[in-house]
């Protein structure tokens, strides 16, 4: 099974040589950017052409947390992972997790 690299994705999308979709369970979450990460995301999402803000962001941390995570040392990454089960448990309880997807809007996100 050959892996895809999500930043290999990102960049494809970006560039309008492939795209993304995700379908499943969602979480809300408030978060504040600084202004020029806000920019970057907001012309990564116009640059592609199905995507909104809010897909923009969640692809891009989605990578971040996939390279973080393979840089860590043993140890360190099987805490993590320990610690993003107890939020998966908890946010799957939660009445806030609904299923959906990460399209709302083109620009309502």
């Amino acid at each position: 099974m050959n892996d895809v690299n999500p930043f290999d994705m990102l960049v494809a999308e970006i560039s309008g040589t492939g795209g993304s979709q995700y379908r499943g369970m969602v979480h809300p979450m408030m978060l504040r950017l600084n202004v020029v990460t806000y920019a970057g995301i907001a012309a990564m999402a116009d640059m592609a052409a199905d995507s909104s803000r809010n897909a923009v962001a969640n692809n891009l941390l989605e990578a971040a947390l996939s390279e973080v995570t393979s840089r860590l040392d043993e140890d360190t990454r099987l805490a993590f992972h320990d610690l993003q089960g107890k939020h998966l448990r908890t946010a799957l309880e939660s009445k806030d997790v609904a299923a959906g997807s990460l399209e709302s809007g083109k620009r309502g996100n």
